[in-house]
């Protein structure tokens, strides 16, 4: 996961999430909203890993010390336990409405 989460945290399976529909500002003309979704794997090698790591807004706010600890262990986990490579896995959810007739 990343800082500010607890250890052991598990992602719930897509099959038990719900989409929300809720947040979305739906115009008087819209009619039902429809929800599809699509999983993707990606195998990242390690350094690709870290350069994905440093796309996320919480990462770069570290400190530079707590960045540096924080990759060096991932670098090392991933190298050590899963022999370079890790598989991140991915829920893309689109959400289409038609107008209303």
């Amino acid at each position: 996961m990343g800082p500010g989460h607890p250890p052991g945290l598990v992602m719930p399976d897509e099959a038990s999430t719900e989409t929300v529909f809720d947040e979305l500002d739906r115009p008087p003309w819209a009619g039902p909203v429809r929800a599809s979704r699509h999983v993707q794997e990606i195998t990242y090698t390690a350094e690709q890993y870290l350069d994905l790591l440093m796309t996320y807004s919480g990462h770069r706010a570290l400190a530079p010390d707590a960045l540096h600890g924080l990759l060096g262990c991932v670098r090392g986990l991933i190298d050590d336990r899963y022999a370079g490579r890790v598989t991140k896995r991915y829920l893309h959810e689109l959400l289409t409405v038609r107008k209303a007739l």
